[in-house]
């Protein structure tokens, strides 16, 4: 019968069907159609109108939703209502599915990639191993609900929303977070947004000049976007580009980059604080936005993982927000101070960081001290470019530099010349470097 229904038909009431094994809709326009509380399992909808449906509390497993093989049409699915329906195996890729619902949906091993998913409502849905890499899911609700093992790799989440929401096993390697909000999330040590969000990398690479990049083979954000900008949009999350980059060739234009990346950024901040629309490189402001972006997000997912056993990833991610807010106020006092923070201890995150510091300055106050010289009970040890070398002086030199940077005792060693105000300088960044290895330890025990 469903068969020879040719045209539109509007509003069909086609709820609680008991067995739909042998119905199919394929190509066929009925929006607003009724298929609440039905069994719905393996019936193919390939390239229907199904334009504001309902199919709450159906059973949709195996069905499908794809362009249909025989008229090239993809099915319309906007407005379509899924609340409490069951999605397993569930077909919807490349689908249209602005503004549709999936309140209380149970999504499990469903194909939702490459769809045109603007403004999805999927408050307290469960998805498991499901795919929606490469998909536009900007403005999406996900909050309350369960999301694990599933992709989300490419997809443009900009402004959606997992507050609440229990994030297990899940990648988001390079997709666009800005503006996403993760409040009250319960995310696992298993979930991954990549080394670095790509908004951060995009400000880098757009305060650095094209040549580097075509030099050293570095890829854009710009030739690669997000969600269905991506091409081709594949049936397998993608590789990452911005992640598999040689380790040399990336630090080496890292390298290259720095002046570049300063200079750009002053002048940057520089127009905005003096509001001039004058400007010679149009891409200067969108450093600062994609920057401004990237804070947010560390900042929503560092709050996320401090409210939860992964301390490693809450200290991962204020590395990464105050990183950002370093490279936002370049040559400014904030980005000073960052900067101190940074090398001093790793923005206090990094007690293995202060001990090498700890390293590095006995190096340099054992190498001061020798220039300026050091008197003990029976010879003055002082370096000369005539003199013997002398290895049994080492041992003096390094106990001596060490006691003055860490103890309050000199042994009875002391420095000559005339140059106590150099120990003492020695001896009070030895007590900032104590007070810096506290302060990370000390974090570390509450974090």
């Amino acid at each position: 019968m469903l068969d020879d229904v040719d045209g539109i038909i509007t509003g069909i009431k086609l709820h609680q069907i008991d067995d739909g094994t042998d119905l199919d809709f394929a190509d066929m326009s009925i929006p607003r159609a009724d298929f609440a509380e039905s069994n719905l399992r393996g019936v193919s909808f390939d390239g229907a109108n199904l334009v504001g449906a309902d199919f709450a509390h159906t059973d949709l497993k195996s069905a499908t939703f794809q362009e249909s093989p025989d008229s090239g049409n993809k099915p319309a699915l906007r407005k379509a209502r899924f609340d409490g329906s069951t999605c397993n195996q569930t077909e919807f890729q490349l689908t249209n599915l602005d503004g549709t619902t999936f309140h209380r949906a149970s999504i499990v091993d469903t194909e939702l990639w490459g769809i045109d998913g603007t403004n999805i409502d999927f408050t307290e849905a469960s998805i498991r191993k499901s795919r929606l890499h490469q998909s536009n899911l900007d403005l999406s609700i996900f909050g309350g609900g369960t999301i694990r093992d599933s992709f989300f790799t490419a997809a443009d989440l900009s402004e959606s929303d997992f507050s609440d929401c229990r994030i297990i096993n899940c990648d988001f390697t390079d997709a666009n977070l800005s503006d996403s909000r993760f409040s009250g999330a319960n995310l696992d040590d298993e979930t991954e947004f990549g080394s670095r969000l790509l908004s951060e990398y995009e400000a880098d690479k757009l305060a650095e000049p094209d040549c580097l990049h075509q030099k050293f083979d570095i890829p854009s954000v710009s030739d690669r976007g997000f969600g269905r900008e991506t091409e081709p949009i594949t049936e397998t999350p993608p590789e990452s580009p911005f992640e598999s980059i040689p380790k040399w060739p990336a630090r080496i234009n890292h390298i290259a980059g720095t002046p570049f990346r300063v200079w750009n950024r002053h002048r940057s901040r520089k127009k905005v604080s003096n509001t001039s629309t004058d400007s010679c490189d149009k891409s200067l402001p969108r450093q600062l936005e994609a920057l401004d972006e990237a804070t947010e997000v560390y900042g929503n997912l560092k709050s996320a993982y401090r409210d939860g056993p992964y301390g490693g990833k809450a200290r991962k991610y204020n590395v990464r927000e105050r990183e950002t807010e370093r490279k936002r106020r370049v040559l400014s006092t904030a980005s000073i101070r960052n900067s101190l923070l940074k090398w001093g201890m790793w923005y206090g995150e990094s007690p293995g960081h202060v001990l090498k510091m700890v390293v590095l300055m006995w190096a340099v106050a054992a190498i001061v001290l020798f220039y300026s010289g050091i008197q003990t009970p029976t010879e003055t040890i002082v370096f000369s470019w005539q003199g013997l070398f002398r290895l049994d002086i080492v041992d003096d030199v390094l106990l001596f530099s060490f006691r003055r940077l860490f103890t309050f005792s000199n042994g009875s060693y002391t420095v000559s010349g005339g140059s106590e105000v150099l120990g003492i300088g020695i001896s009070a960044i030895g007590k900032i470097l104590e007070a810096m290895l506290i302060f990370t330890l000390g974090r570390r025990a509450v974090s």
